[in-house]
């Protein structure tokens, strides 16, 4: 009886509805401003008019206050993208708060600056990447000039096949002699282009076991390490690289100096 009622009900309100949108459509609302559609030549409805020919009567006047005004159609996308941005960030907020420890304390991850820091900006990047270079420098003159800031490198190689070759060296460094990471990070950062005998060069140079670095770089852990890092972003949306997470918040693209110290002002004065 109940399931009766409810269908019952149901049908009075769709045809409820459907008489005030007929009756809407004959008759002007003079109380309402916020849309005003004019249509010259749009054909008036009448009451024995088929269902299909008032549906089509209903197009009609549809397309042509768009004709009229295509500023609505553009405001509909504009709104459109809006939201999907906002349902996009929060998901990646939410995304972020969820796997903290593994974007800010990864063991595997290369850090730089101080261990406890304040600010903890983590940067994915592929050493190929004039940009990802350029924002390495900052980052560098950032650590210099503030001694609160943590850094978390994760090699984010997307540039092809000699740029996951610098990851696993960059990882395979850190894992052998962290100590002489840093160096070996710079001088993949300042290598153009990025070449075996290039690399091999830079290693011998640093003391390190060509041997010893070809056999981490094979392990599975640093494969593991690559995989997570290439998840981690794509989970993140990360479309291209440099991008960076600072205190929970995705900041896609490089920025500079200035740009980073304001960024880490605001966040303090937030707190």
């Amino acid at each position: 009886m109940h399931s009766i009622s409810s269908k019952i009900l149901l049908i009075i309100l769709i045809i409820l509805i459907g008489l005030f949108a007929y009756k809407t459509l004959h008759t002007p609302n003079p109380i309402s401003e916020t849309v005003n559609v004019t249509v010259n030549d749009a054909p008036p409805l009448t009451e024995t008019e088929s269902s299909s020919q008032f549906n089509e009567k209903i197009h009609t006047i549809i397309q042509e206050y768009l004709m009229n005004n295509p500023e609505v159609i553009i405001q509909a996308v504009e709104q459109f993208q809006k939201r999907k941005m906002q349902e996009m960030e929060s998901k990646v907020s939410g995304y972020i708060k969820d796997n903290k420890a593994e974007i800010e304390n990864s063991p595997s991850s290369p850090t730089l600056g101080k261990l406890d820091g304040d600010i903890i900006v983590t940067c994915f990047y592929d050493y190929n990447c004039s940009y990802c270079k350029k924002g390495d420098i900052f980052i560098t003159q950032l650590i210099k000039s503030d001694p609160n800031i943590k850094v978390i490198l994760k090699p984010f190689p997307i540039l092809g096949d000699s740029s996951i070759y610098a990851a696993k060296v960059a990882l395979a460094t850190y894992k052998i002699a962290p100590e002489k990471f840093n160096t070996v990070h710079n001088g993949l950062m300042d290598m153009k282009p990025i070449s075996k005998e290039a690399v091999e060069k830079l290693l011998l140079d640093n003391g390190l076991d060509l041997s010893k670095v070809e056999d981490e770089m094979d392990s599975r852990e640093l494969q593991n390490t690559i995989a997570n890092n290439i998840k981690l972003a794509q989970n993140l949306k990360i479309q291209g690289v440099p991008a960076y997470v600072i205190n929970g918040k995705l900041i896609p693209g490089m920025v500079d100096l200035n740009q980073l110290k304001k960024m880490i002002v605001d966040i303090r004065a937030e707190r």
